[in-house]
């Protein structure tokens, strides 16, 4: 029984479609589902970047480029775990610095729908770097304390995203 509870909760969020008599299979995105994620994405982070604002202070901004400093190092390993688990704390302690629990597990369900994407992405030689550099930056903006601007700043980070990881790769056998 937990595994066809574990099942139905997969189907219900996209992740697995389930066949009555056959089974289940893993759903696949297409190239423009994959866009509308990422922007939905965009649209919770972008949010979540704003009311994290008003609870960013030394300390915070200190765990930030600790975060980033991790997620630099972790563009060596050959391991994709280290590197995919590193952005997802990244952006993760800015959703908890929102306050708003409901809005940071939401966030926390799209990472898990865009984890096979960036995990297929790492394996065709993605550059880690840029994005590297992209999450310096947002910290950057963050130290300025502008909610406006974070709000619009996490959100382009988030779709920039997009071309990067659709590039090259057929997305319907993610």
């Amino acid at each position: 029984m937990p595994v066809r509870e574990a099942l139905r909760r997969l189907d219900s969020d996209g992740l697995v479609t389930l066949r009555p008599n056959r089974g289940a299979i893993v759903t696949g995105y297409s190239e423009d589902e994959l866009v509308q994620v990422f922007e939905m994405c965009s649209v919770l982070e972008g949010f979540a970047a704003s009311c994290a604002t008003t609870h960013m202070g030394e300390v915070e901004i200190a765990e930030m480029s600790g975060l980033v400093r991790r997620l630099a190092q972790a563009e060596d390993s050959l391991d994709p775990d280290i590197w995919i688990q590193t952005h997802w704390d990244y952006h993760a302690y800015i959703a908890r610095l929102s306050g708003r629990q409901k809005l940071a597990r939401e966030i926390e369900r799209m990472h898990i729908l865009l984890e096979p994407y960036f995990r297929k992405w790492l394996t065709l030689g993605g550059s880690r770097t840029q994005t590297a550099r992209s999450h310096e930056d947002l910290v950057l903006v963050f130290r300025r304390g502008d909610a406006s601007l974070a709000e619009a700043s996490m959100r382009s980070h988030v779709v920039e995203a997009v071309p990067v990881i659709v590039a090259g790769m057929d997305v319907s056998g993610a």
